[in-house]
């Protein structure tokens, strides 16, 4: 299994045109029987994930999120805790608030 941990303070950042490749070339290099991680402090990383997962590009079960050491759902993005990749959208909220 590929255990993608978002981490805004530890993880990597990758730019939007990195984020598909990253998730696929690390999913098609681990490691068979064990599980790998790749950590990352860019939701489009996550993004990236949660849409090759819905295309069927890599199998549901093979991709786990975690945050602060707790898994987190990739398949249901409104089951995800406060803070777990939602930094643009308190941006985008605060913005909204100034109109």
């Amino acid at each position: 299994m590929l255990i993608i941990e978002y981490s805004p303070t530890r993880g990597a950042a990758y730019s939007d045109l990195e984020a598909e490749q990253v998730v696929l070339k690390t999913y098609m290099d681990r490691t068979p029987g064990r599980d790998d991680h790749l950590c990352v402090s860019t939701a489009n990383v996550i993004e990236a994930a949660v849409c090759l997962l819905r295309e069927r590009v890599i199998p549901a079960p093979a991709i786990n999120f975690k945050y602060h050491d707790k898994m987190v759902n990739p398949a249901d993005p409104s089951t995800w805790p406060p803070g777990f990749c939602d930094y643009s959208k308190r941006w985008q909220e605060r913005a909204r608030c100034l109109r």
